[in-house]
This record gives structure tokens, C-alpha cells and sequence, in this order.
């Protein structure tokens, strides 16, 4: 499921680029900085809150759907940040 797979972090290959964000970073938080084709946190918290919210669905369109009995145990395996 690609929506908890892990935080896209960037390409740090270009000189100089890893100070500019981290400054950049300092000024707008890091909770909501968004490095150069990066994701910031809050972009990782949306994509991961949509599939929570698609697998509680308890109408038929939830991951989850049908008989509850029919899922006793849930197993999802993620890295940090989603957890």
C-alpha cells in the first residue's frame, strides 16, 4: 500500500543543498518543511491519515469490509514516521 510506505526524503547530491534546507528547515519548522522533490512530515501525515481512514471504513468500501469476524487480526508493517 503506497500510502505508508516511507517518507520521500530528496536528493541531497547537489553541493551545498543539505545546509540551504537545513536553514530553510529552521525557519518554517520541520514538522513542515518540504525539501527540494521531498515530502515534508505533514505531507507523510495526510497520505497515511487516508488510508486509516480507508481501512476503519465501516460502510463497504473500507479496506476492511465485510463480515468482522472475518478479521480477527490486522498485521500492517510500516516504517517510523507512519507509525
Amino acid at each position: 500500500e503506497a500510502r505508508i510506505r516511507e517518507q520521500e526524503f530528496g536528493n541531497f547530491q547537489s553541493p551545498g543543498l543539505s545546509g540551504m534546507a537545513r536553514a530553510e528547515q529552521h525557519k518554517v519548522g520541520r514538522f513542515w518543511y518540504r525539501r527540494p522533490s521531498a515530502e515534508s512530515s505533514a505531507d507523510v501525515l495526510d497520505r497515511v491519515t487516508a488510508f486509516w481512514d480507508r481501512l476503519l471504513c465501516t460502510d463497504c468500501t473500507g479496506l476492511l469490509a465485510g463480515d468482522p469476524e472475518d478479521y480477527n487480526l490486522c498485521l500492517l508493517v510500516t516504517h517510523g514516521l507512519t507509525v
